[in-house]
C-alpha cells in the first residue's frame, strides 16, 4: 500500500502498492513518474530542489516551507495528480490531508 500524507508543511509519501512485480504495478508507476517530474521540476524550472529531503524507494519527502509562487503552482498540480491517481486506485493508494 502506498501511503500519501499531506498537511501544510510537508508530502510524505511511503510504501509500495504491490499490485504486480517491480516496474510492472500500474499504481506505483503512476506515483513515481509524479514524484520524479516535480522533483526534476523544482530542480529545473524553479531552483528549489533542495526542497526534496528524500527520494529513495519507497520514500519521498517535500519539504513545502518558503516555496515560490512558481513552485507552489508545481506543487499543486503535482497533488492534483496524486488525488487522480489515489481516486483511480483506491484499493493501493491512500492519501490523507491534514
Amino acid at each position: 500500500m502506498i501511503h500519501i500524507l499531506v498537511n501544510d508543511d510537508r508530502i510524505i509519501i511511503a510504501g509500495h502498492a504491490g499490485a504486480a512485480p517491480h516496474g510492472q504495478s500500474v499504481p506505483c508507476e503512476a506515483v513515481t513518474s509524479l514524484v520524479n517530474c516535480i522533483a526534476a521540476s523544482l530542480d529545473e524550472i524553479t531552483g528549489q530542489g533542495e526542497n526534496v529531503q528524500s527520494m529513495k524507494s519507497g520514500e519521498f519527502i517535500l519539504n513545502m516551507k518558503d516555496l515560490s509562487t512558481e513552485s507552489g503552482l508545481l506543487v499543486r498540480s503535482f497533488l492534483l495528480g496524486l488525488q487522480l491517481v489515489t481516486e483511480a486506485y483506491p484499493e493501493y493508494i491512500t492519501m490523507t490531508k491534514l
